[in-house]
């Protein structure tokens, strides 16, 4: 019995054994052992390489560094068109699809102001960031989408009322499989429009209180790797004239990992997108520096800088690091004045909770207040 036969011994009949449906874990573990069974060796270089084509790749913006996994996509592919060119391409295929559908839902949540969206998807987030934890090329988006998932969460507790999925039963696992990749893994199904909309529900004001985000993440054990960059990258943001505290963004938005990625193209510890990157100095060929914390943390710093020139005034600074200065320009307007709070009403449910998550990041880190200082 090979070491794949072994995990699926220890997993996927485990739960069936028990007299209870196979979780999440078990059901990927068993596709797993599935798939090795039918292709032994090629099983992992398949895997992997399905698996990153289930991202919404674009070009440059998705283009791993890591020279094994490169070459697992290129011997992935030619054993699916040579090997398997009907079964195993056409359900890769949708997943693919499937994935992007849900990268758009997630997004368009959370740019969004409703928070009855964002609640909606609390479930499906969760069982696609569990499912991304159990496949090591996924790290990079999953550590994207884990510090997104605190606004779905935060979301589904500040709606109580908001619609729930129904729990759908798992899919009978044969040795063939006869689920679909949505039921396999969560994904959630298309929103039905409403022909009346219902009035959206009014930001909640404890998703903007610092108080609500140190409570939430008061027992979060910090990243690892923390001893090491967040020294130096302190040392940058004071070169650069900028609160070292600050650094801490890099958890909020990348949970600390330098080859985070996000579906619409961010990458790095402070999750610059191209043209930003750009802006502030950072090259994307031969080598993309957006990945490279030293230089990420300069731009980042560079980039705070300017934007607390802009609006002279911190928590804006922050918030527009997330939505854009544009977009915190205009909510000003449209709140009648110059703070954070009077542009929270007409920021995304994102930024709204964006700010104060950073700042109970850094009261949590520090064991201190941010005050600009």
């Amino acid at each position: 019995m090979g070491i794949y036969d072994r995990g699926y011994m220890q997993s996927g009949s485990e739960g069936r054994s028990r007299g209870r449906p196979p979780t999440l874990l078990e059901r990927l573990r068993f596709w797993w052992w599935r798939v090795c069974q039918r292709l032994r060796g090629a099983g992992p270089i398949i895997v992997v390489g399905a698996t990153l084509w289930a991202l919404p790749m674009r070009g440059q913006e998705f283009e791993f560094d890591e020279e094994w996994i490169t070459q697992a996509v290129e011997m992935g592919s030619g054993i699916l068109e040579n090997l398997e060119p009907e079964e195993l391409q056409a359900q890769y295929g949708a997943m693919r699809d499937e994935w992007a559908v849900f990268w758009g839902e997630v997004q368009g949540a959370l740019g969004d102001a409703d928070l009855e969206e964002l609640a909606r998807l609390d479930p499906y987030a969760r069982d696609a960031l569990e499912w991304m934890d159990a496949v090591p090329p996924m790290a990079p988006l999953a550590d994207w989408l884990r510090q997104r998932v605190d606004y779905f969460d935060a979301a589904a507790e500040l709606v109580p009322d908001a619609v729930r999925p129904v729990p759908r039963p798992p899919p009978e696992l044969t040795p063939r499989g006869s689920g679909t990749w949505r039921s396999w893994l969560h994904l959630p199904p298309k929103k039905i429009p409403e022909k009346t909309p219902k009035p959206k529900p009014a930001a909640s004001a404890s998703a903007q209180q610092v108080d609500y985000w140190k409570r939430k993440l008061g027992t979060r054990v910090v990243p690892a790797g923390r001893q090491v960059v967040i020294p130096r990258l302190k040392e940058i943001f004071r070169e650069e004239g900028v609160p070292a505290d600050l650094v801490w963004m890099a958890e909020t938005e990348s949970t600390l990992n330098p080859a985070a990625r996000s579906p619409a193209g961010a990458a790095g510890l402070f999750q610059f997108m191209p043209a930003t990157a750009g802006r502030f100095g950072l090259k994307l060929a031969p080598r993309d520096e957006r990945l490279e914390p030293e230089k990420s943390a300069r731009a980042a710093a560079k980039y705070l800088k300017f934007l607390n020139g802009e609006f002279n005034d911190w928590p804006l600074a922050i918030a527009a690091y997330n939505a854009g200065e544009g977009r915190v320009g205009k909510a000003l307007k449209r709140g009648g004045g110059k703070t954070f709070e009077n542009a929270a009403p007409h920021l995304p449910a994102e930024t709204r909770m964006y700010v104060p998550k950073v700042l109970a990041t850094i009261a949590l880190r520090e064991g201190r207040e941010f005050d600009g200082g």
